[in-house]
């Protein structure tokens, strides 16, 4: 229902935009939702109107945040760059029509910005550690001490080394969901079973694969905190892959979602846990570029005659 009418109208757009960057001040996952929205327009009518719909929706929140009382540029810096980032790599989509050039430029924008943020930033350690000073301070003086109590717990047990690449990386994921909700609102007007088809098959290349391990093993050697933190967002980048062969799997032998859900939670599990069996997925990921899983046993080409959607 919504679909139709973002497509049909820019105030509309606009509006929807606006109002997921106001949720996202209490929710900021809905920076995914407002990203995707963006991302859709862009890939609908043009990269023009995917930077008048963000814009339009920045303008807004703007409007609202100076009206409370708070200098505008406080609030819009952050929204500002995920969505000019997820307009930016659905006009990438939208111009080569590939996927995997746009998950491509979707890493390139957030090493991009992960080597800006350490350029910027004198010591990145320091700079996330005040980060929950000023959070647990805050809980603090809003007498939410069980809050406070928790980022406390939280703070002690942080691997500081590891926060920005593992912020960066989370920023990345954020980027290609939205890039993906946008390319699936859009396959659901023209091409309902487009963009699952498209997605089943994605392959990165392996250029791709031999440059992220060589990263891998430069990370591991230098030991450079820089370093480690391009190589994890390049073990998110590499998810991808990942679960796009699940789901071809899963579709191909007619196994049921709930192999798909199981993947999902197992990877979560892992990640969360910081166990070693996370790094099967993107591994995995990265190895079906050489072997590529896809292929039948007769030899012929991988990912030929795709399954079709239930």
């Amino acid at each position: 229902m919504l679909v139709p009418l973002i497509d049909r109208s820019r105030v509309t757009a606009i509006m929807v935009v606006a109002l997921g960057l106001i949720l996202a001040i209490v929710l900021p996952l809905a920076y995914v939702f407002c990203g995707a929205v963006a991302g859709f327009v862009t890939l609908r009518k043009g990269l023009s109107q995917g930077v008048v719909a963000a814009g339009g929706g920045l303008f807004v929140l703007g409007v609202i945040v100076a009206s409370m009382g708070f200098p505008p540029g406080d609030g819009l810096l952050l929204p500002g760059c995920f969505l000019a980032a997820s307009v930016m790599v659905a006009w990438s989509l939208e111009q080569t029509r590939s996927l995997s050039v746009a998950v491509w430029a979707a890493t390139a924008v957030t090493v991009v910005g992960l080597l800006a943020f350490w350029l910027s930033i004198e010591s990145p350690e320091a700079f996330w550690r005040g980060v929950f000073d000023e959070l647990i301070q805050a809980a603090n003086q809003s007498d939410r001490s069980d809050l406070a109590q928790q980022l406390e717990t939280m703070s002690a047990r942080l691997q500081w080394r590891g926060v920005t690449g593992q912020v960066f990386a989370i920023y990345f994921l954020m980027l290609i969901t939205g890039l993906f909700w946008a390319r699936s609102w859009q396959a659901r007007l023209v091409n309902p079973s487009g963009f699952q088809q498209e997605f089943r098959l994605l392959k990165l290349g392996r250029p791709l694969a031999l440059m992220s391990a060589m990263a891998f093993m430069g990370a591991a050697a230098a030991g450079l905190d820089m370093a480690l933190s391009v190589a994890a967002v390049l073990l998110y980048v590499w998810l991808i892959p990942a679960f796009s062969l699940i789901h071809w799997l899963v579709a191909r032998y007619e196994l049921g979602r709930g192999w798909i859900w199981a993947a999902y939670v197992l990877c979560a599990m892992t990640l969360i846990g910081n166990n070693t069996l996370f790094l099967l997925f993107p591994l995995a990921g990265m190895l079906n570029e050489y072997v590529d899983f896809r292929r039948p046993p007769n030899g012929g080409r991988g990912g030929e005659n795709p399954p079709q959607d239930e």
